[in-house]
């Protein structure tokens, strides 16, 4: 199914919103589809902060969860075991859409089971005549091997009213396949600070992952690369905060450690509340996510804000938000060799991670403002909800 003709016009133009829209009626309510708190991850994370500011943004969401178990592996497999969660689920998002406004903000997954699911959730909502806002998160479009991915995303283009990428250049790569996107990145989501600043351990040089660890977010990588800064001399330590991406990569991870040289120098802290998060950033020397595939994580926006110097991989919209050099290191993805040097670089130069900390700090407060992407999403609402009811 596609869209009308106004539909068309005026999805294209949600990235040229001028001065006249400001006298524009905002809607009273608005459709959010995405999953929520406590399921872990950047949509999650960016679902709780939407939802938090829907006054600054001037609309009332009514939600839908894209719920799953909050044990469950991460997504993007299909697993004949969550069949029956997935069926309940389909039955209770044609129930929400009987009733859902007619504009709805759709959090989209890349990762491919997802992306299948999403698109059949918003084909029922075209044919329920909603106007579909289609937010697109996840890992990065893969430099080849992607086709089927892109076919996927061209027919979410029209059965969707306007799709939102999180940067210029996923923007930029889309445009290429000829998908044109309105740009919004994520928000900085601010930390409860600790009563008292967080001390280390030791001396050890504390090295800090955040997010579903496993192969695809480079944890292995990270641990080979310790154990190479660690034999060159850096007295370290690895945390990870968070919970295993499948099961029994702790495991795996665990093995990596002792085989690395990396004994008693690798913790695993579970999943965190935001306050003890806090204290995870404020008792960390370095950031680290080197992932193989990215969209804008949540977790290293949160990591500049709180002074870290990152050292991460370029992938996804992560070198949109960090500048190499200054807020803190960038290197390939894969790359063991580039981490270990990056690790050994930061941990023999206190005088450089604090530099590059306090530079982080402002400049994260500079791009990621959660005043100007309050605004941004009020624009694209007001302009996407012309000749729209107000009241649903």
């Amino acid at each position: 199914m596609g869209v009308g003709e106004t539909d068309v016009r005026a999805g294209a133009e949600l990235g040229r919103l001028g001065k006249d829209d400001v006298s524009k009626p905002r809607p009273n309510r608005v459709g959010l589809v995405a999953p929520l708190p406590p399921q872990m991850g950047g949509v999650a994370s960016f679902a709780e902060w939407i939802i938090a500011h829907q006054a600054e943004i001037g609309c009332e969401y009514r939600i839908f969860d894209l719920r799953r178990p909050v044990d469950a592996e991460a997504g993007g497999r299909f697993q004949p075991a969550a069949l029956a969660r997935q069926v309940a689920q389909f039955g209770r998002f044609v129930r929400w859409t009987r009733s859902a406004p007619a504009l709805v903000h759709y959090c989209v997954s890349l990762t491919p089971a997802g992306l299948v699911r999403d698109l059949a959730y918003v084909a029922i909502l075209r044919l329920a005549g909603r106007r579909v806002l289609a937010h697109v998160h996840g890992p990065s479009l893969p430099a080849t091997g992607g086709q089927a991915r892109v076919a996927l995303l061209r027919i979410l283009t029209r059965l969707s009213f306007g799709i939102v990428t999180l940067s210029p250049s996923w923007a930029s790569a889309l445009r290429r396949r000829g998908i044109e996107t309105t740009v919004v990145g994520n928000p900085v989501r601010p930390l409860p600070r600790p009563i008292a600043q967080a001390q280390t351990s030791g001396q050890a040089l504390a090295l800090l992952f955040v997010g579903a660890y496993g192969v695809d977010k480079g944890a292995p990588d990270l641990l080979a690369a310790a154990g190479r800064a660690k034999q060159a001399g850096i007295d370290l330590e690895v945390r990870f905060v968070g919970k295993e991406a499948r099961r029994g990569d702790r495991t795996l991870l665990a093995r990596a450690a002792t085989g690395g040289g990396l004994e008693g120098a690798v913790t695993f802290a579970g999943p965190v509340d935001a306050s003890e998060l806090s204290v995870q950033y404020q008792s960390a020397d370095v950031f680290c996510l080197p992932s193989h595939a990215e969209g804008l994580p949540m977790a290293l926006l949160e990591a500049m804000e709180s002074g870290l110097p990152v050292i991460a991989t370029r992938v996804g919209a992560i070198a949109d938000v960090m500048d190499d050099g200054e807020d803190g290191i960038l290197v390939e993805p894969g790359d063991v060799e580039g981490l270990a040097e990056a690790i050994v670089r930061l941990g023999g130069d206190p005088s450089l991670r604090r530099r590059m900390g306090d530079h982080a700090r402002t400049h994260v407060g500079r791009v990621a403002s959660p005043s100007a992407i309050s605004s941004r999403w009020s624009e694209i609402y007001r302009r996407c909800s012309e000749g729209l009811p107000q009241c649903v």
